[in-house]
């Protein structure tokens, strides 16, 4: 009897502070994060995406609040062919925008990085894109023990 009263008493804690219950998260509740990069693409001149890129924006910054991972990275190519003397300022935007929603839904500033390259190889013509990787640290990494590298032995003068 006093069993059946505890268990009472504990799913009766429970529905009364929900809260405490959700704080904790099982790690393998997690879902993985996607292993590809993904790519938002921008019109030429364009700094602000379509109806359907902020519809993957949006699906991005969802999977970034799943899964959470230890970093985001947001990579741009810079082309002046493709837009013109501003290549640059909107490439920035671009970029600001996406973490704009990342930072928005919860996702900390430490984890964005950035990074710009020369954009000769654009694919598809006319368009600029920012690709959206997410980086994961493997389970346990760090928990290995690391080894001294072996003495390297001296070469004898016949060897060289």
């Amino acid at each position: 009897m006093q069993r059946i009263w505890a268990i009472g008493a504990i799913a009766l804690a429970c529905a009364i502070a929900p809260g405490v219950a959700a704080q904790q998260v099982d790690q393998g509740e997690i879902p993985a994060c996607p292993s590809a990069s993904m790519s938002v693409y921008f019109a030429s001149g364009e700094s602000v995406v379509s109806a359907a890129g902020r519809e993957l924006v949006t699906r991005l910054v969802d999977h970034a609040v799943a899964c959470q991972p230890d970093a985001i990275d947001l990579l741009t190519r810079i082309s002046t062919e493709v837009d013109g003397d501003g290549a640059l300022a909107l490439a920035l935007a671009r970029i600001e925008d996406i973490a704009a929603d990342l930072i928005a839904r919860g996702v900390s500033p430490e984890t964005i990085r950035v990074a710009a390259l020369p954009g000769r190889d654009v694919f598809p013509p006319g368009m600029s894109r920012v690709e959206v990787i997410f980086r994961k640290s493997a389970s346990g990494a760090g928990a290995a023990v690391t080894r001294q590298p072996a003495t390297p032995r001296p070469a004898s003068p016949g060897s060289i």
